[in-house]
């Protein structure tokens, strides 16, 4: 009887119940009829079962062994079937999971080296436009240190040179960042 209700069956049903209607795919009764008569019994053979309702199909476990009559003859199987549905989508949903984490690894990976090239370029470009104002700031310094040495120029000529070139410095400072 729990056979019957783990199909969706009731008991009225089994007189029009036939086995191989419970299989998803009939190939995989052949399987498993060709599997028992080969070796007689099976312990834990996973198969796919559908409901009566021909829509809820179920992941089963078969523990089966062939029956045999006083002359040896096969008369038919008995075994256990366990609904192992619940487990197997488990392992699935798992399973997605992990594919799922692992393209997400990847990507991370990619935009982590990805990340680090840009990093090292861009600090590289700073680098070079750092050197440039570092060398740009030293022939100012050394043009303004020669004008303030000039005797020829006025305290006010060197106090508005001195503003010339601090406002310079900072323009080129504002284009480097």
């Amino acid at each position: 009887l729990q056979v019957l209700k783990l199909f969706g069956y009731e008991v009225e049903d089994i007189d029009y119940l036939k086995v191989k209607d419970l299989y998803v795919d009939i190939d995989d009764r052949k399987t498993l009829i060709s599997t028992l008569e080969e070796k007689q019994e099976i312990e834990d053979y996973e198969i796919k079962l559908i409901k009566k309702d021909k829509v809820t199909k179920l992941h089963c476990q078969l523990t089966t062994s062939v029956i045999f009559d006083d002359k040896n003859n096969q008369i038919g199987y008995r075994g256990i079937i366990k609904d192992i549905t619940d487990k197997k989508n488990a392992e699935e949903a798992l399973f997605r999971s992990l594919r799922d984490l692992d393209q997400a690894n990847k990507e991370l990976n990619y935009l982590n080296a990805t990340l680090e090239e840009k990093v090292k370029k861009r600090t590289q470009e700073l680098n070079e436009k750092m050197a440039i104002v570092a060398n740009q700031n030293k022939r100012l310094q050394k043009a303004l240190t020669m004008l303030k040495e000039s005797r020829h120029l006025s305290f006010l000529q060197q106090k508005k040179l001195n503003n010339i070139s601090q406002i310079l410095l900072s323009i080129m400072h504002q284009k480097i960042l």
